[in-house]
């Protein structure tokens, strides 16, 4: 075997979608560094260092999908149509999200369009994954009902991401886009939370069934739904409260009933703070769920027990950051302290695991026999 089909084969053939959990993991990372809940400088240098590995990341496999695509054309009818990889793209979706996110802290209103246009085409691939890829999983997926997975939920929760990422985006915005930036973010939502519900609601079942699943580093994935609640309970959130600014800055006859003006404004005031408690309401729900879920995992990691890294640890970033961003939305957005703490634990807790999994990888996952001389990979062929 010759150095480029050694490569070819460890890097392209070999790669699996599991891996853009790593751009999810190190993008959202790197906002919660820049917007920490107990903000400093240093920080904020640490996350231009953390987003520079993710966009390298990210890079670095749209290549190998690339090279995929024109050197095994059948290897995207493989991972499209097997169910242990396809539902892996909506990591795709939500990492683009997390670039998004954090370009919007950093270039913000001189990139408005360039961002909004991103986001939308986003949209298109987030909805790729949840309408898609969910019927490929119903119409191709041959799953047993002890066999259904919580890694279902990727593409699903790709929504909640999407419409967050439109919440974010609101603000720099031209005044004729930010209706239906709203609308489009609730619309998202809205059909990731349904989608959620559902999905959660068979893997339950599936649990109270046929018991968490015990083997070894299998406990990580029991994090995913951690994500799918904090996403959505901070994508509500701030989607309410664009809705209400909407209503008292941008458009106060947006609800116009009658010709007083003074009724108007009353009107915008009385509905917009409404909005804004309903999103609250809405929130807590979320994240109570969030909580739960996150003991279940981190009792589920304990119970099944781990002896070495694997990609699967990449499964508990994303959802952690999820629910610092959502506490912290609770804070900045109610003054409620007690979420700023939370935050901040469920911040620290994320950036040290990310910075594991990203040795972790470096030292476990990568196929280091690619530059191991040929004659050493043969024999290890041989003995396989």
């Amino acid at each position: 075997m010759s150095r480029t089909q050694l490569i070819l084969k460890r890097v392209v053939q070999d790669f699996h979608p599991i891996w853009f959990a790593s751009t999810m993991g190190t993008g959202i990372s790197s906002t919660i560094l820049y917007n920490f809940p107990y903000p400093a400088y240093w920080l904020k240098v640490c996350s231009y260092i953390m987003f520079a590995v993710c966009c390298l990341l990210f890079i670095f496999f749209n290549l190998i999908l690339v090279v995929a695509a024109f050197k095994y054309p059948q290897k995207w009818k493989h991972m499209l149509l097997n169910v242990g990889q396809s539902v892996f793209f909506g990591c795709y979706s939500m990492g683009f999200s997390s670039i998004l996110s954090y370009l919007h802290n950093i270039v913000g209103e001189d990139w408005a369009t360039a961002l909004f246009v991103l986001w939308i085409i986003n949209i298109a691939i987030s909805l790729f994954t949840a309408w898609i890829i969910t019927f490929l999983v119903h119409y191709k997926g041959e799953v047993q009902p002890h066999e259904i997975h919580i890694s279902f939920l990727l593409p699903v929760v790709s929504q909640n991401v999407v419409a967050a990422v439109g919440g974010v985006l609101y603000d720099i915005l031209h005044p004729n886009l930010k209706l239906p930036n709203i609308i489009i973010s609730y619309l998202c939502w809205a059909n990731g939370i349904a989608l959620t519900g559902w999905v959660v609601g068979v893997y339950i079942w599936k649990l109270y069934v046929h018991r968490i699943p015990l083997a070894k580093n299998t406990g990580f994935v029991a994090f995913l739904p951690v994500g799918a609640f904090g996403q959505g309970a901070f994508a509500v959130m701030i989607i309410c409260d664009n809705f209400r600014n909407y209503l008292q800055d941008i458009d106060p006859k947006f609800l116009q009933i009658g010709l007083d003006d003074a009724s108007i404004v009353n009107n915008n005031l009385i509905v917009g703070q409404s909005l804004k408690y309903l999103g609250l309401m809405v929130g807590l729900f979320l994240v109570s769920n969030g909580y739960f879920f996150t003991f279940n995992a981190v009792a589920s990691v304990w119970g099944a027990g781990v002896d070495r890294f694997t990609k699967g640890f990449w499964a508990c970033t994303f959802p952690l950051g999820t629910m610092a961003l959502a506490n912290h939305e609770l804070y900045t957005l109610f003054g409620f302290r007690a979420f700023r703490v939370v935050s901040a634990v469920y911040s620290t807790v994320l950036v040290l695991i990310t910075t594991f999994c990203i040795f972790g990888s470096l030292v476990y996952e990568f196929p280091h026999e690619i530059y191991r001389p040929i004659k050493q990979e043969d024999e290890k062929d041989a003995l396989a």
